[in-house]
């Protein structure tokens, strides 16, 4: 018997197991995500040890804006895939602007644009 509250309410079809699992493709974005933000968070720790005085703590950084960089672009190309065959866009959208972003950095490091690069001058 149908009730009042039944007739208001939109049939929404359910969704199959199918359907909500993670194929292999997000799983990859989800690896190779994971694995940028772990550079990006080592960033400022290098940063850091560079900015108290260890001379060495700039060589660390180079090495992890090389690995951010890399993995940015990497997630740019797994990002394509997602969108081809998941038919998600907003996984390359939101890569191409934080690569964007990067690649800037990177830049602007190399170029010894400090006021560009250190948040704070």
């Amino acid at each position: 018997m149908a009730t009042a509250a039944d007739r208001t309410r939109p049939a929404v079809p359910e969704r199959s197991g199918a359907a909500r699992r993670t194929g292999p493709a997000g799983w990859v974005l989800r690896a190779v995500v994971s694995a940028h933000a772990l550079a990006i968070l080592g960033q400022p720790v290098f940063a850091g040890v560079y900015l108290s005085g260890d001379y060495d703590g700039l060589s660390w950084h180079a090495a992890g804006a090389n690995a951010v960089t890399s993995i940015g672009y990497l997630q740019v190309i797994v990002a394509i895939a997602v969108w081809s065959r998941l038919r998600l866009a907003w996984p390359f959208v939101t890569t191409i602007g934080l690569v964007a972003a990067e690649t800037v950095q990177y830049f602007a490091g190399l170029d010894g644009a400090l006021w560009l690069h250190l948040p704070w001058e």
